[in-house]
Order: C-alpha cells, then sequence, then structure tokens
C-alpha cells in the first residue's frame, strides 16, 4: 500500500495532484471543477450539466467528431459527468499518450467551440435524459428527496435541469456560466500512473498554460427542512420509498464514524444490516441501499428501497428497527472488527483503481485542500468505537425526525 502523491501548483493557481502507481502502462487523467448543479440560478438549473455536453462539440482546432475520436483512436476512453457541487472530465489512456489526453482536456474546459446548431441539438439529447430519469424510480425519487430537503435552493433542483430552462439557454448563457467557474484556481488537474512527477507536471503546464483572472463568488449557505412525509401517486409496478436523516458535515469529527454506520447499515457490501434482513432474511426487497452525503454545511443520510405494496409497512417497520437497534444495542468488539476490516478492504480494492484515483484525489483537494491518503483514511476507521457508532445513532435515529418520500 505505497502511496507517492504529489502536489504542485501552477502559477495561474490551477492545481495538480499526481498519484505515482507501479508496474502499470496506463495513465489516468480528470479534470475537476468546483462547479455543480448547487451553483445555478433559477433561471440557470440544469446549466451546469449541459455543459458538460456542449463542451465535446469542439474544442481546441477540433470537430465534434474530432473530440470523440481523440483518445478513442489510440485505445483510450473519455468521458464526463456533473452533481450537485462538482464537474469531471476524464480519460484513460496508454501512457505513451498522456499529453494527447490532457491537451485535450484542456480544451474541453478552456477552449469549447460551442457551435450554435450543435448546442440547439444537444437540448434534444437531453430533454431524452430527463424523460429517461424520470421513468427510472430508483434515479427520480432522490431528486424528489433533494427538491423537498432544500426548498427553494438550488441543491434541491434536477441536475438536469426541466425541459423548460434547458430550451432556454443561449450560448452566452453558457460561457457566462463559464467565465465564471472553469477558472484555474476553482479546478484540479488530477493523474495517476507510472510517471515521474517531473515529466507529469511539465505536461500539465504545457497544456494548461492559461490566465483566467479569478471571480469572487461564494455558495449561499444550505438550509435543510426536516420531519417532512410525503407520498406520491406514480405509475410503478413496486412501491419505492426513501427516508432521509440530517447527517454529520463535511467538516465534522464523527464523519468516519458515520462513513463505517452507513457501510454497516446498507453500503457496498452484501452483509450489510439492511441487505441482510430485508432481502435475505424476509424476502422483502430485491433492491436496499444507504447512502451518505456530506457538505460543507451540513450531512444527509438517506435509506432507499423498493418492495411489492403489500409488503410496504412490513419493510418500513423492519428498517425502523435495525435503526433502533444501532441506536440502542452498541456493537461487540468482533461485529466492529469485522466491520472495519470489510470497509478497509474496499478502500484498498478502490485504491487499485485509476480512475477511482483520479476522482477522489481530486475531490479531496477541492474540498479539503489536500489529499486524504489511503492510510489516512484507514488509520481514521480503524479509530471509530463502538460507543462513538452508538452517540451519533442516538443523536440520528432517536432525536431527530425523519424525512420521507414515497412512491404509491
Amino acid at each position: 500500500m505505497s502511496e507517492r502523491i504529489f502536489l504542485h501548483t501552477l502559477p495561474n493557481g490551477l492545481r495538480v495532484v499526481y498519484q505515482q502507481q507501479k508496474q502499470t502502462q496506463i495513465v489516468n487523467v480528470g479534470v475537476m471543477i468546483l462547479a455543480g448543479s448547487r451553483d445555478e440560478s433559477a433561471t440557470e438549473n440544469g446549466i451546469a450539466h449541459y455543459i458538460e455536453h456542449c463542451v465535446f462539440k469542439g474544442a481546441g482546432k477540433r470537430k465534434p467528431h474530432q473530440v470523440l475520436k481523440r483518445l478513442d483512436s489510440v485505445g483510450g476512453e473519455l468521458n464526463a459527468f456533473t452533481t450537485r457541487e462538482k464537474t469531471c472530465y476524464y480519460g484513460t489512456v496508454h501512457k505513451t499518450h498522456t499529453s494527447r489526453a490532457l491537451e485535450l482536456l484542456a480544451d474541453l474546459v478552456f477552449n469549447p467551440l460551442l457551435p450554435e446548431k450543435e448546442l440547439e441539438k444537444e437540448k434534444q439529447v437531453i430533454v431524452d435524459e430527463i424523460d429517461m430519469y424520470d421513468d427510472t424510480p430508483d434515479e427520480s425519487i432522490y431528486d424528489e428527496l433533494y427538491l423537498n430537503l432544500f426548498p427553494n435552493q438550488a441543491m434541491g433542483k434536477n441536475i438536469l435541469g426541466t425541459k423548460e430552462t434547458v430550451a432556454s439557454f443561449s450560448r452566452s448563457d453558457v460561457i457566462n456560466f463559464m467565465n465564471k467557474h472553469y477558472v484555474p484556481h476553482n479546478m484540479v488537474v488530477s493523474i495517476a500512473g507510472n510517471l515521474s512527477p517531473e515529466s507529469v507536471f511539465q505536461k500539465v503546464e504545457t497544456c494548461f498554460n492559461i490566465n483566467k483572472s479569478p471571480i469572487t463568488y461564494s455558495r449561499n449557505q444550505l438550509k435543510i427542512e426536516q420531519g417532512f412525509n410525503l407520498s406520491l401517486e406514480k405509475d410503478f409496478s413496486q412501491h419505492h420509498s426513501i427516508i432521509s436523516y440530517k447527517a454529520p458535515k463535511r467538516l465534522a469529527s464523527e464523519k468516519y464514524v458515520m462513513y463505517l454506520m452507513n457501510n454497516i447499515l446498507g453500503g457496498a457490501g452484501l452483509s450489510a444490516k439492511l441487505i441482510m434482513t430485508i432481502r435475505e432474511k424476509h424476502g422483502l426487497s430485491y433492491q436496499i441501499s444507504t447512502a451518505y452525503n456530506a457538505y460543507e454545511e451540513l450531512g444527509e443520510f438517506n435509506i432507499y428501497y423498493s418492495c411489492d405494496a403489500k409488503n410496504k409497512e412490513k419493510a418500513m417497520n423492519l428498517v425502523n428497527k435495525e435503526l433502533k437497534k444501532m441506536a440502542t444495542i452498541p456493537l461487540t468488539d468482533r461485529a466492529l472488527s469485522l466491520a472495519k476490516k470489510q470497509m478497509i478492504g474496499q478502500a484498498i480494492i478502490s485504491s487499485e483503481n485509476g480512475i477511482n484515483l483520479v476522482q477522489n484525489n481530486a475531490r479531496s483537494v477541492l474540498n479539503y485542500n489536500r489529499v486524504l491518503s489511503l492510510k489516512d483514511y484507514i488509520q481514521s476507521i480503524n479509530i471509530v468505537s463502538s460507543s462513538a457508532l452508538l452517540q451519533l445513532a442516538q443523536s440520528m435515529f432517536l432525536d431527530q425526525k425523519a424525512s420521507t418520500v414515497a412512491y404509491e
């Protein structure tokens, strides 16, 4: 688990993080921007995601098809995503094509062509994407939850926007948003591979040697609504529920306690408590999972499941029973040790994936201005105590009301 992580800041303020990996022939590169749907005005809802699509419609001297073929033609991959807080463009290539990948990413974020005809065409693609998500209950129910958790706030709006807002976007709207957020001090270039740090930083400086003046900008503080119960009639064959609790914020001392508790209750492992109870023991649900979302001002923990309508009350009672156990019965030393081993094992497996490294390192620099190493992460998980888990569970599941959304 030896790690060699290097941080460097270019003269223009762009931060670069490089993690050296031995015995690999590929290089993963990414650019992550501190700009997502929570940074949009009411009329801009969906523009961060729209821009993610639009920059692929030509960049630098390349037409749309040339952008798509630039890495594909050498066996590489190119992709992007938008979240509520960030936008990321990333790619994978053989290490001999590192400069090619970096040059392309630099053009995407700093030199997009944004041709009017292509921008209009892409609006229909996003309308189809909106329709697809509306037809996917395990996706749309999260949007419904956030709409009610953060009423009248950009954080609560759908990342994709609405058909009306997407239709209204102009080329100048795109340029204005990019000029505000796509600036060097607001982004991180992240790389993982088997190259010398000196060569990596030289390549990045060559490709990203662009000066854009920082624009003073601060995010609106989040305000969360708690204790609502919303039931919506939907034409789906199953009942879908999501239950949310306020949780520790990004810099809270209990953050790692929350990470572990999330994993114990319904994380990636098949042995998570809710999966074992609801799915394996009682056979009530194929889909059940938990998620912990930590933001600067606050955090949010949710439980999602779907089941046959006739089983909805039984499933809800079993979920509440497991949460009450978490808040009243301390984990034994053995159970706590097994939970830590399982979570640490997941982290080690994930650390072998270069794309995960690139994205996690970039996210860490944007959030904390440092890289949380695997060693740091493991140490933080290992010091979590049973009493800390119990105390956090009590404060969440006994001392506050849940917010729920259900599709009937």
